[in-house]
């Protein structure tokens, strides 16, 4: 999964008539894109044996980098959702 295509789809569900279940399914396709971007960020090192630190560095730095981005779209889905449930109810 894309984190642009996860940011437009966020965008769209805002901006949209978005039900729970399509922030649930947004949190879903979060949630995955995080479990790559954790088994990626230990794999760093594994993959890049043989160059310098500053180099894995740098990797993991873009890694987390996403890793914050993907984790906003989580969490202002969760609340996005949360938010559904108590308007609908």
């Amino acid at each position: 999964m894309d984190m642009t295509y996860l940011a437009n789809t966020y965008i769209e569900l805002k901006y949209g008539n978005a039900t729970r279940e399509d922030w649930k399914a947004l949190m879903v396709a979060a949630g995955k894109e995080l479990q790559e971007i954790k088994a990626a960020k230990s794999d760093v090192f594994k993959r890049y044996p043989n160059v310098h630190g500053r180099f894995q560095q740098s990797q993991l730095d873009v890694l987390d980098i996403r890793e914050q981005k993907i984790c906003a779209i989580y969490d202002n889905a969760m609340l996005a959702m949360t938010t559904a449930r108590q308007c609908a109810a």
